[in-house]
This record gives structure tokens, sequence and C-alpha cells, in this order.
């Protein structure tokens, strides 16, 4: 009789899992693992880099804007406002997108992704833009000249809720940029259209951890109340941007901005095909135009066609013009060879 040996646990658990994995099989139950994401991991990564670099961008952008409210509310800014403002970008901003290309192009070896981004290049500055955008949809469209107040109270007001109206920013991105990567690497997001529906749930973004609510709703309409309303602060003076007379309105206000520049950002950062006008207040009424795109599947201003893509040869170019020896409708636009224009073209074989 042979001796009996004890077997090592980690030998009983994978005897288990085969014995159970031969069962699945005869059955013809036996799983082959996740469905294959539509990008390549080195596409998924050039995303996310790309995303998390325009994140970190805003983030630095937004807390240099705030120095400078926040010193020229106290009296002790240096210099003008509006050259706090204006003057070139703050070294950790400038810094901080240099190192951001860097890393973008140690990650994107292989130029744009298939999906999303149409440049390796160009988030950075989208980002800065969005920031200073978002500013003036609070604060006027000239807020450095006459948007801030050197009064203790109105300016403690207005430091306050553009503090909360950065960090609601800096967490719609971050959850953005989160739900992108997980829906990529998941297969579920294979282009700009998944990833809106996704990523940009109209009229609110998709975050399952209600951190957007807690930072954009409930802080901010807290800070409004308290550190504002209560002071006897004018909002439509020192908000003049909403021109909310009651705090709520003022929340709504800057909750239907947040909602347009993360759309306007998401449009240019990531081609999504998304309705801009319609996300940010759930209504058409050209509160929040969208940037034209090309190739995100929507036809704006001279476009004549948009299918969504960015290939040569299916009829709508690069550039979103109709190509020769085709026909293209619709929105995503549908391209088909002429038949019968004598011009051989695409998957035609003759055209007499």
């Amino acid at each position: 009789m042979e001796e009996f040996v004890e077997k090592p646990l980690i030998f009983k658990v994978f005897l288990r899992r085969a014995r159970f994995a031969a069962a699945l099989a005869c059955a013809g139950m036996l799983w082959n693992g996740p469905a294959a994401a539509a990008v390549s991991s080195s596409e998924l990564r050039c995303i996310d880099e790309i995303n998390t670099g325009a994140a970190k961008v805003s983030l630095i952008q937004n807390k240099a804007i705030q120095g400078c409210v926040r010193f020229y509310g106290r009296g002790i800014l240096p210099q003008p406002l509006d050259a706090c403002f204006e003057e070139g970008l703050p070294p950790k901003v400038t810094l901080n997108i240099d190192k951001t290309l860097e890393r973008v192009a140690r990650v994107c070896t292989e130029g744009p992704p298939s999906v999303g981004p149409l440049t390796t290049q160009d988030h950075p500055a989208i980002a800065v833009e969005t920031s200073f955008d978002l500013l003036a949809d609070v604060f006027g469209p000239d807020p450095a000249n006459g948007g801030f107040a050197t009064n203790n109270t109105v300016g403690r007001c207005q430091s306050t809720l553009l503090k909360d109206l950065h960090k609601c920013q800096d967490t719609r991105l971050k959850e953005f940029r989160k739900c992108a990567r997980d829906g990529l690497r998941s297969g579920e997001i294979t282009d700009g259209a998944d990833m809106e529906a996704l990523c940009l749930q109209s009229p609110e973004q998709t975050e399952p951890r209600n951190k957007i609510a807690a930072t954009c709703v409930t802080k901010l309409a807290s800070h409004a109340t308290r550190v504002c309303e209560r002071r006897r602060v004018a909002l439509d003076t020192a908000f003049p941007g909403c021109a909310a007379v009651e705090s709520n309105d003022l929340v709504d206000c800057f909750e239907a901005a947040q909602r347009c520049r993360l759309c306007t950002w998401a449009v240019r950062t990531n081609a999504l095909p998304a309705d801009c006008d319609l996300y940010d207040d759930g209504e058409t009424n050209e509160s929040c135009p969208t940037p034209n795109i090309c190739s995100n599947g929507r036809i704006l201003d001279d476009e004549a066609c948009d299918d969504g893509n960015r290939t040569i040869g299916d009829g709508c170019d690069n550039t979103c013009a109709i190509e020769f020896g085709f026909a293209c409708a619709g929105e995503p636009s549908s391209c088909a060879e002429i038949c019968g224009d004598g011009w051989i073209v695409g998957s035609e074989t003759c055209d007499d």
C-alpha cells in the first residue's frame, strides 16, 4: 500500500479548479474570459495618459487662478488682476504642461489613437482654455476687470465659491477619465459614441460614487448660503455671469456651466459626438455651443459630412469633406460609391 502523502494546499486548489473547468467544458459552458477590448493596450494607455495629463494641467491652472483672486481680494496682489490672468502661464502650469507632453510622447509612440483624442499635443492648451471659459461663465466675459471685489465679505464669498467651482471641475474630469479608462478596458467603449453614452450621461455625468453630487451640489449650496447669502452678499453682483439673486439659482448656474465646460472639453479632447447645448441644462437653447470637431459623427458648421472616423477612402475624408465619386447622407454620415458616374472608386470593380 502506498504511503499517504498530504498534498500542498495550492495543489488541492489547482486540482479543484481543473476538475471544475473540465466539467464546464463537457457541458459546453467553459468561459473564455472577458471580451477583447476594442482598442489595443498601447492605445488605451495613450488615451488614459492624455486625459490624465489634461486633468492635471486643469488642476494646476485652477490653483493659479485661485491664487490671483485670493491675493487680489486681500489687496496684496503685486500686479493688476488682468496681468495675473493674461501675462503668460505661471511657471508651475508651464512646467506641468511640459511634463505632460513628455509623458504622452513616451506613451503614445504610434501617434493619436484610433478612438478618442485626435492629437497628442493639444490637450494641455484645451484644459487651460476650458478653465478660463468656466471662469467667464460665472464671473462675466471680462472677469479680471470688474468681476472680483476687494471687499472682505464679497471677496471671501467669491473666493470660496470659486474654489468650489474648481473642485467640481477637477472631480468631473477625474471621473470622466476613470469612466473612459474602465470602459475601454472592458470593451464597452469602442468609439466616441460609446464614450459619450457611458461617461457623459445627459444631463448628469455618470459616476456611481456620488462624488460629483457631494462636491458640485451639496458643498456648493452650503457655502452659497452660509458664506454669501447670510452675509448679505448680492449674488448677481458677485457672480455677474450668472445674474442669480437666490443661492439656489446660483447653484443651478454653476452646475450648467460645469456641465457645459465638461462637454466642450470632452468633445475637443476626445472627439465625442455630444450635443453640449443639450447637455448643459437639458434644453436646446444655444446656451452652450458644441465645438466643431471633424470625425466625431456630428455635422457642424462647414462640414459636408462626418462619419465618425478618420479613414481616408471611405467617402468622407479626415477633413470631413465628401470624397470624389461618393455620396454621403445622415449623421453620422453613411457614404456609398456613386454607381454610373463613370469613375471607379472604393469597392467598385467597374463603372461605365
